[in-house]
């Protein structure tokens, strides 16, 4: 896989059984400070996580910009020396990633426990306006309509 994304296992594999889940670590990630940064935004999307085809699983914006936050918190406290452009950290790129990780920052952390709490997932946000009223403290409605909306990829 180019990029990092939770796995199954087919039913001839040792771990089917073992493991409901796993985690493949993207191919081009193949230094330490790398596998460190894939492997905590994974773990986020661990959490809750969906299977399908290719381009057929959506989460919303929210989810992908608590991994990016997870990932960038885990690298400043256990390797604060290494450059974002090493991890190819997706901050400061003005990309949708950036996007969601600007937005999902401002949210502090017993909020955004609340939120998984409520729909069940940072990946569900069902009910955009109910979002925006946990929420509105710390975000625009802007952000609140990005952060409920489905994440894209691009």
């Amino acid at each position: 896989m180019p990029a990092t994304g939770v796995v199954t296992f087919s039913e001839d594999s040792g771990l089917k059984g073992i493991y409901d889940f796993g985690l493949c670590i993207g191919w081009r990630f193949d230094a330490w400070d790398q596998f460190f940064y894939q492997t905590a935004m994974g773990a986020v999307f661990l959490l809750n996580p969906c299977i399908g085809p290719l381009g057929s699983v959506t989460t919303s914006a929210l989810e992908a910009g608590v991994a990016i936050r997870y990932a960038e918190e885990m690298l400043d406290k256990y390797l604060p020396y290494t450059p974002r452009q090493r991890v190819e950290s997706p901050v400061g790129q003005d990309n949708n990633f950036d996007r969601a990780y600007q937005a999902t920052r401002k949210i502090p952390d017993a909020v955004l426990r609340q939120v998984r709490d409520t729909f069940g997932s940072f990946g569900n946000i069902t009910d955009q306006a109910h979002f925006y009223s946990m929420t509105s403290q710390w975000i625009s409605a802007e952000d609140a309509r990005l952060l409920s909306s489905d994440f894209r990829y691009s």
